[in-house]
């Protein structure tokens, strides 16, 4: 073993944050498990600088942890989750968005033969919720791969719910209801009703609803989440590492840049459109919140930008719910730390940011990461009047908006999102849909919300009344 060609390895992936060593990662894994000690330390020095206070500027780490998961190096386990315990922000500091997307999949692999490890973590209040949550997922994990039985699985998750509903643990019963859904788990009924009765679980994560659909449908949504888990492991960090946006080349935009693009003629609507058209008034006022609230957004990120997190640059965590507060319908959530994802207003805004080309992502992590407004795409967009502003972002949600923005997969005229729109605009009938209070869906609050800020949907928070703006009936078939 040549360990000054493997410290030299070392050196290359410890690299600044905007930088993708590909040569030094694919050299780590020809080497396979003689890199494993050397990449055990790189974990543990970033973890012990995090304590220390202070955030490495380098991604050593990072890529430690993705190719020891795709070694399968199962002593790594007690540094992982050593650094994944780090109190606070800690976890994020280090490993930004691969906490939440990818941890319960290096989790399955690395302590598949020591399951107490991951029940350690699951009942921990101190560990950070986020990471506790994906801990939970990795037995859905085992469950798939014949390692547990689903009832093994549901009495583990069970037991747990059991204890955080006892502690009245929010965070950790949120989490383990959210998990516990995905197994269509009538024999749990009476402890996740319990939980519910109690508020111990955030309904913007997963609400009574949800339960009672995955109870009717049983085994079908059981396969169905089943399918929809992600690979366990990791099977090769390059690929799944270099199509992160940190680290595109400027050369390899993500989406179409529509305020750069010059005016071109498009089809006109229906004859039957233009009255609508011509009566409806467009201004920071209607229709929806969308024109006030994008430029409560632009407000809040400044010509000097805002810090940006995570592999995907979304929006500091520990400041949403100080933009929450700037929007026209603030939705203070419950939890602790709340994900982006946990403002559907918010993360749609976002989207629209990104599909404009507007926000502009540099660097990344902590220290190097930025959000910042292009002054060339500002300026155009400024010289926009009101209707020209809104249905630039009108099309801008519907034809260039990527759930790749915020690391999910597919684009263009078949994404989520055009799919997303045509099956709400058909789903929701002529009289409204009515859901009853503290009951909100994810299909209410990560669809509905984003097109009722649009002003395509409106909805009454009274009645929680979900119906379709007629001024738009008509135009709508048209972009369907």
């Amino acid at each position: 073993m040549d360990n000054t060609n493997l410290e030299a390895i070392v050196a290359q992936l410890d690299v600044l944050y905007d930088k993708f060593p590909k040569q030094a990662l694919q050299e780590a894994q020809r080497r396979g498990s003689e890199m494993a000690p050397h990449l055990i330390g790189l974990l543990k020095k970033a973890t012990a600088a995090v304590q220390a206070g202070h955030t490495p500027n380098t991604n050593g780490h990072l890529f430690a942890l993705y190719l020891l998961a795709e070694l399968r190096a199962k002593e790594a386990l007690p540094a992982i989750v050593e650094a994944v315990s780090l109190p606070g922000e800690g976890p994020f500091d280090l490993f930004g968005d691969s906490i939440t997307e990818d941890l319960n999949r290096m989790l399955a692999v690395l302590a598949a033969d020591q399951p107490e490890v991951i029940d350690a973590v699951i009942s921990d209040p101190s560990i950070n919720e986020y990471v506790r949550w994906q801990a939970a997922k990795t037995y859905m994990h085992w469950v798939r791969e014949g390692r547990w039985t689903r009832a093994e699985a549901v009495g583990r998750l069970r037991s747990h719910l059991i204890t955080a509903t006892q502690r009245e643990d929010h965070e950790g019963a949120t989490g383990l209801a959210a998990e516990l859904v995905s197994y269509a788990p009538q024999e749990c009924y009476g402890e996740i009703e319990a939980a519910f009765r109690r508020d111990l679980v955030d309904r913007m994560v997963v609400n009574e609803k949800t339960f009672a659909r995955s109870i009717t449908e049983g085994e079908s949504w059981f396969q169905q989440e089943l399918q929809n888990l992600p690979p366990t492991g990791i099977p090769d960090t390059v690929a799944e590492l270099e199509r992160w946006e940190c680290f595109r080349k400027p050369d390899q935009p993500a989406i179409a840049p529509r305020l750069r693009q010059p005016p071109r003629a498009i089809p006109g609507p229906r004859v039957s459109s233009f009255k609508h058209l011509r009566n409806q008034v467009i201004d920071e006022q209607g229709p929806g919140t969308v024109l006030h609230d994008f430029e409560a957004l632009l407000e809040f990120i400044g010509l000097d930008g805002v810090r940006s997190t995570g592999k995907n640059h979304l929006l500091p965590m520990s400041r949403l719910f100080e933009l929450d507060e700037r929007l026209s319908k603030p939705l203070h959530p419950q939890l602790k730390r709340p994900q982006q994802q946990s403002f559907p207003h918010i993360h749609g805004l976002y989207l629209l940011l990104r599909a404009t080309e507007l926000g502009v992502p540099e660097g990344q992590g902590k220290k190097t990461g930025r959000l910042k407004l292009d002054p060339a795409v500002l300026a155009s967009w400024r010289a926009l009047n009101a209707t020209e502003r809104y249905f630039t972002l009108l099309e801008a949600w519907l034809r260039h908006a990527s759930w790749e923005a915020v690391g999910g997969q597919g684009s263009g005229w078949a994404s989520d999102l055009a799919l997303e729109a045509r099956n709400i605009w058909y789903g929701v009938p002529a009289t409204g849909e009515v859901f009853v209070k503290n009951q909100s869906q994810t299909f209410v609050c990560h669809g509905v919300k984003s097109y009722c800020t649009l002003g395509v949907l409106s909805a009454s928070v009274k009645n929680l009344a979900i119906t379709t703006r007629d001024v738009y009936s008509n135009t709508m078939e048209g972009v369907f």
